[in-house]
This record gives C-alpha cells, sequence and structure tokens, in this order.
C-alpha cells in the first residue's frame, strides 16, 4: 500500500512557487534583464523535465540563477552592452549567461571556450534545443587558445567566477596575462570574483576533489584548491597592474549583514527558489570594497589601451 504524503507537503510547494511569482513581479523594474535571463532558465529547466533529466529540470524550474549571479549577469550585461562587441569570447562561465546573450542578439557572434567536455557537452545539447546559431564551442582551457587566429582578435572578453579558481600551470596573474593578449586594442575584459568575508586575502581548500575529471590541483597533504578570496588590494595588484589598461571600471555588491550568506546557503533546500528575493532584500551595492560588512562580489572591466 503507497504511503500517503503530507498534505504540508502540497502547501508548502504551492508558498514556495506563488513567492517565486510574487517575487518577480515586485522585483521585475529592479532587474528586467536579468529576470529575462531567469526566464530563459526556467524555459530550459522545463526542457530538461520533459526530456527526462528530472533533477536539473526541477532544479532550473525553481533557481535557475543562484544568488550572486544576479548581480554578476546583470554587471556583466550592462558592461558589454555599453560597448556592443561582435566578437565575444565567454571563458567558462555559467552558460546561461552566453545562452540568452546569443539568443537575444544573433548579430554577435561567441565563442565558448570549456575544457570540461561533459559541461560542453550539455551545453551542445541546449543550443541544438534553442536554435541558437551564433555561439562556437571549444573544448579548450585557456592557455591552448593562444594561436594566431584568436590573438588580438576579441571585443570582449567576460569570465564569471572563473579567474578565482585558476591555480596549477598557472594561476590568475597569468590567466589574465592570456586574455589581454587575446583582447584588440580597446577590447574590454569583464570579470567577477569573490570577496573575503574578514577582508584577508586567501586561499581556500576543499578536502574532496571540487570539479570533474583531472581539472584538480593537489596539495602534499591531501587537501585540494578551491578558489581564491579577494580584497581590495589583491584585486589591484593580480589583475589589474600587470598590464596596460586604458581604464577600469570596480563595482561591489555583497550581503547587508555579515553571515547573512553563509546562514542562507547552509539553509539548503528549503530556500531553493527564494534567492530572487533575497538579491533585492538582503544584499545590496557599496561604493567600494571597505564598506562591505562581510562576504562579496567584485565586478571589474578592463580596458585595454589603444
Amino acid at each position: 500500500m503507497n504511503k500517503k504524503l503530507n498534505p504540508f507537503f502540497y502547501l508548502f510547494w504551492v508558498w514556495r512557487l506563488f513567492g517565486i511569482v510574487l517575487t518577480y513581479f515586485i522585483s521585475r523594474k529592479k532587474i528586467l534583464n536579468i529576470l529575462k535571463i531567469d526566464s530563459l532558465g526556467r524555459k530550459i529547466g522545463l526542457h530538461e523535465l520533459m526530456s527526462g533529466n528530472f533533477k536539473s529540470g526541477i532544479r532550473n524550474i525553481l533557481n535557475p540563477i543562484s544568488l550572486v549571479r544576479y548581480f554578476e549577469y546583470n554587471y556583466c550585461y550592462k558592461k558589454i552592452m555599453e560597448d556592443k562587441p561582435q566578437l565575444v569570447l565567454d571563458l567558462s562561465s555559467p552558460r546561461l549567461f552566453s545562452l540568452f546573450i546569443a539568443n537575444r542578439f544573433p548579430e554577435l557572434k561567441i565563442v565558448m571556450a570549456n575544457p570540461d567536455a561533459d559541461d560542453l557537452g550539455l551545453t551542445k545539447k541546449i543550443i541544438k534545443f534553442l536554435k541558437i546559431k551564433n555561439i562556437e564551442l571549444l573544448n579548450e582551457p585557456l592557455h591552448n587558445l593562444l594561436v594566431s587566429k584568436h590573438l588580438k582578435s576579441f571585443d570582449c572578453i567576460y569570465s564569471i567566477s572563473v579567474i578565482e579558481h585558476i591555480a596549477g600551470e598557472y594561476e590568475d596573474i597569468e590567466a589574465i596575462g592570456m586574455l589581454y593578449k587575446l583582447l584588440k586594442q580597446a577590447g574590454r575584459l569583464i570579470i567577477t570574483v569573490p570577496l573575503a568575508e574578514n577582508k584577508i586575502h586567501a586561499e581556500e581548500f576543499r578536502q574532496f576533489a571540487p570539479y570533474p575529471g583531472s581539472h584538480n590541483v593537489k596539495r602534499s597533504d591531501g587537501t585540494y584548491f578551491f578558489q581564491r578570496v579577494y580584497n581590495g588590494k589583491s584585486i589591484k595588484d593580480r589583475l589589474i597592474q600587470n598590464h596596460v589598461w586604458d581604464c577600469y571600471n570596480t563595482e561591489w555588491w555583497g550581503e547587508k549583514e555579515k553571515g547573512s550568506y553563509i546562514k542562507y546557503h547552509k539553509s539548503g533546500f528549503y530556500n531553493k527558489g527564494l534567492d530572487l528575493r533575497k538579491f533585492t532584500t538582503d544584499f545590496q551595492s557599496y561604493n567600494n570594497f571597505n564598506d562591505l560588512p562581510g562576504l562579496g562580489i567584485c565586478g571589474c572591466t578592463l580596458v585595454k589601451k589603444e
């Protein structure tokens, strides 16, 4: 005999979906373009669900954009549109952003480079479903792009929450140098990186390999490199000052109350679908790094000197 589900289970999900819809309409004037990305993510989720990929489908229907991505997508979209480029390189950013840009601007060509073949394979399936024609997929790490075909060829390069994870053969400093070589004169490099809660630049490690396949750096103590968290000084020292930029822009975003992001993140399953509401109520922009009370994100745009 099948066990009946508690009626509170149904009430919970009705309330959750109502909250998502209500937050959508309350927030739409603030971040309209990001809500369009959100809608595309839910469309992809529905397709995945209908195709039998239930776990990913449900996740994308309920929560297609995780909390910090709302700021990152909004920042990158704004900076890309300021210059209206023709050829763009996406270095391993979350796929949803490039899918949205390519779908909305068919005259723009996007090269998506990603060393993870499985992740790129899933991207290829979604591109086919959306009938996108202006994306080229490259299953290559960054250093393999340094060939004559690509050098000084891109009007714009963006990399969302990637630079902080680069380690091994080369690190973030060298990665910025490679991206610099790929940019045209006056080309834009747009990146986002996490900010340290205690304002001290640091490296974080995990007990288990955080990435699929061989894309991991293991230390002698058995731990694996995960990411760097930056402060204002290390952003300037590691990401900006080693190359000749015509100008640069930094924007800061983070929690209003120290510890609120960690608390929310640890709450797990029951807050899925509330990231948009949290973005609009519990986080905000700041004038500079030192104003942040806790964790945050930096968006940085660098313009190569002509």
